[in-house]
């Protein structure tokens, strides 16, 4: 009995001790809410700020799909309409350009057949695109521009009648959940699994008839192009999510401002009037005159038409009442605080992109320092969407080449890792050509740098310009041509 106390008295203790701990925790609780404090000002309320205002902390469902399409809506508009953004999606997709494959499997011989499978299809819009408007390298283009201004898009993979491979584009306002409504599995057009998983995707087009279609494409059959900042988010948001207000801000005042000097400038002179004096009336060939139209009278009283012509004929004097006296106006705006406002908001939507506002608008000002490590932020950022795009055109390798051996159009090959390859982006952008090429001999030289990693920063494929570069080597010798050596790097050529 005395064992079977000792244990009742021990858990009577553990139960106190753990209502202890929940009374402590329930007034720490009751603290961070109301206007109380418990040091942490960002968890609590006050007078001299405003109630930020975030309902849902599931992220899961923190993105409605109604509030996802009006933002793409917006997206789209600003696209079309702002200079800015277009510079903000089609400027930063350019440059993270396309990338072209280069098979390796150890077999130079089989990669090269693959290779040159792969591109004939690829390089030829009506061999790759179902609707005959892309080759592979505007796809990836594509893939890249409608993810930032979209947030998302995908591509169904299917095949023609030789059996080679077919890609159909579709834009992120098409994969909806249209009238599968009732449907339990599916969310803003994505059929959802264990964990968030996707199954599958319901496409939404138009009947000829105008009535609305459905198609359901299985996940393994598409590639769905995105970048989730958030994980748990069942579809992604525009990257100029952040941006659409400034954006709208923006556009409302430089319509004001220009108006105002629109008015401005229709205003040209005004008559004033010192305190005391006269009426101050206009007379009717003054007002005429300013008017530029209309009836005045010459210096015998007649009755004349004053235009435009008449005017311009040569220099013209008019009387003014007493006291009057002719102004022009003179407008200063824009303002030079409106202009800092306006660039502090072009600031807030590039870092919000990811990239300096430099990059998206001006780079005035800039020494040599600060470009050299803006170029290189921007590199960083350049690889990493690179990186994103890799996902989705190592699909378009694999399935490309899995059936052109299929048809019988490429060997069935030795290695087991047939699909794997590297992706050669295209040239980096330098200012420093000559400075960056005399350091790359260098590395090559010390063992620092290889072949293929120097040929890859230009866009080349290492093999190709070897290959190359022998074929021209031995015709120069068949022609007893002697090999022009290549001078050396002095300080001045770097």
């Amino acid at each position: 009995m005395a064992k079977r106390g000792s244990r009742g008295g021990k858990k009577v203790q553990e139960r106190k001790a753990a209502e202890a701990l929940r009374t402590d925790l329930l007034s720490a609780v009751g603290m961070n809410g109301g206007w109380g404090s418990n040091g942490w000002s960002a968890g609590t309320n006050s007078e001299r700020r405003g109630y930020v205002y975030w309902p849902e902390l599931d992220t899961a469902k923190e993105l409605p799909p109604v509030t996802r399409l009006e933002i793409l809506r917006k997206a789209r508009w600003a696209d079309a309409e702002v200079g800015l953004v277009r510079r903000a999606v089609g400027g930063l997709a350019d440059m993270v350009g396309y990338q072209t494959p280069q098979a390796e499997t150890g077999d130079a011989e089989w990669d090269q057949l693959a290779e040159d499978a792969v591109l004939r299809r690829w390089d030829n819009p009506l061999a790759f695109d179902v609707a005959g408007k892309m080759d592979a390298w505007g796809w990836q283009l594509a893939l890249t521009r409608c993810r930032f201004r979209d947030g998302d898009n995908l591509t169904a993979l299917g095949k023609s009648q030789s059996g080679g491979a077919l890609m159909q584009f579709y834009e992120s306002h098409q994969v909806d959940t249209g009238d599968k409504l009732k449907v339990a599995n599916i969310y803003d057009g994505v059929y959802l699994g264990t964990g968030g998983k996707h199954l599958a995707y319901n496409i939404v087009g138009k009947k000829l008839d105008g009535g609305k279609s459905n198609k359901k494409l299985d996940a393994r059959d598409v590639i769905y192009h995105a970048d989730f900042e958030r994980p748990g988010r069942v579809r992604e948001v525009s990257k100029m999510a952040h941006a659409i207000s400034n954006i709208v801000d923006m556009i409302e005042i430089l319509a004001d401002t220009k108006h105002g000097i629109k008015v401005a400038a229709q205003l040209g002179v005004v008559m004033t009037t010192a305190a005391g004096a006269g009426g101050g009336q206009m007379s009717e060939t003054l007002a005429a005159f300013l008017s530029k139209q209309g009836v005045g009278t010459d210096a015998c009283d007649n009755d004349v038409e004053i235009n435009l012509d008449e005017i311009m004929r040569g220099g013209r004097s008019q009387s003014l009442p007493a006291g009057a006296d002719m102004k022009t106006l003179q407008d200063s705006r824009p303002h030079p605080n409106q202009l800092d406002l306006l660039r502090w908001l072009v600031r807030d939507i590039a870092w919000g992109v990811g990239v300096a506002p430099e990059i998206l608008w001006e780079q005035a000002g800039l020494g040599s320092a600060a470009t050299r490590y803006l170029m290189a932020e921007t590199r960083r950022w350049i690889e990493n969407q690179q990186r994103v795009q890799r996902r989705a055109c190592q699909r378009m390798w694999t399935y490309t080449l899995g059936q052109e051996i299929k048809a019988g159009r490429v060997p069935m090959p030795k290695a087991a890792r047939w699909w794997q390859c590297k992706w050669i982006p295209q040239a980096d952008m330098t200012i420093d050509r000559g400075r960056d090429g005399a350091l790359e001999i260098q590395q090559i030289e010390k063992g620092l740098l290889t072949y293929q990693e120097s040929y890859a920063k230009r866009g080349k494929d290492y093999q190709e310009e070897f290959r190359q570069l022998a074929k021209e080597r031995a015709m120069m010798q068949e022609l007893g041509i002697n090999e022009v050596e290549a001078p050396e790097l002095t300080q001045e050529g770097a």
